[in-house]
């Protein structure tokens, strides 16, 4: 009994440690998102938005706020890919919107991902923003871009 009793336990600590395991073909679309998302944008060579970039990324990012035609990005660094790079990356930037009132809420940072097709940007959408820029929530964006690897230094 007392077996049976530890190869339970045994089993049951090996279903817990293998819970959040995946196996992922390689070249297989998950496969290549994962190698996206896995490499943390702070140990790549990181480049500034071209022109293009920044007003794609704003349409995108816009899309998700309140009142989207009046929104001020701030742009940081992303990392620079191969050519034939595809899937996505996690990003961290600023946006000041207009609150109800007509007034700014204020520079706040938010997270983003960012899509990317043949090593070319191809849009976004933002994933957590502090809606409101609410005196409680200020360090939640900036915490989950640091725990990422994301770095929110200005790039302009």
């Amino acid at each position: 009994m007392r077996d049976n009793s530890l190869r339970i336990l045994v089993v049951v600590l090996l279903l817990l440690l293998c819970a959040g395991c995946e196996t992922a073909i390689e070249g297989s679309p998950s496969a290549v998102s994962e190698q996206a998302n896995v490499l943390a944008p702070s140990r790549l060579e990181m480049r500034d938005l071209t022109i293009e970039e920044k007003a794609l990324l704003s349409d995108g990012f816009a899309s998700t706020l309140d009142n989207p035609d009046v929104a001020k990005f701030g742009w940081a660094k992303v990392p620079k890919f191969a050519s034939d790079a595809n899937g996505s990356f996690e990003y961290c930037g600023w946006v000041n919107v207009k609150n109800n009132s007509g007034g700014y809420n204020g520079i706040q940072p938010f997270l983003a991902t960012i899509t990317i097709a043949n090593g070319k940007i191809t849009g976004g959408a933002i994933a957590a923003l502090n809606a409101g820029n609410k005196q409680e929530n200020r360090d939640v964006i900036p915490k989950l871009c640091h725990q990422k690897g994301l770095d929110l230094t200005r790039s302009e």
